[in-house]
């Protein structure tokens, strides 16, 4: 599966979470959050932080949060720069 495709079905299933759940929801009228980015750019900016920071306490935000933190290309990407030795490959193979 692609990077695309896979941000893609992320992106998908966080727009359900916050479409079917007021828990996220933006409720200061036209203010902007972080749950307005797209995901693209909410992961960049989650490569800033720290990784006990993102296990913790940002994917406890919001359901929208956590499955965007679930996904695995993010773990490997992380371990990779880490790590790049380990040759931990981010996309599988075939």
């Amino acid at each position: 599966m692609s990077i695309s495709s896979r941000l893609e079905r992320v992106h998908l299933q966080s727009e359900e979470v916050t479409a079917g759940s007021t828990s996220c929801a933006n409720d200061k009228g036209n203010a902007l959050s972080l749950l307005d980015l797209p995901v693209e750019i909410f992961l960049h900016i989650c490569s800033y932080l720290e990784t006990s920071t993102l296990v913790h306490r940002l994917s406890l935000v919001c359901k929208r949060f956590y499955l965007i933190l679930q996904d695995d290309l993010l773990w490997k990407a992380r371990i990779n720069k880490i790590w790049p030795s380990v040759n931990y490959p981010i996309l599988c193979p075939g």
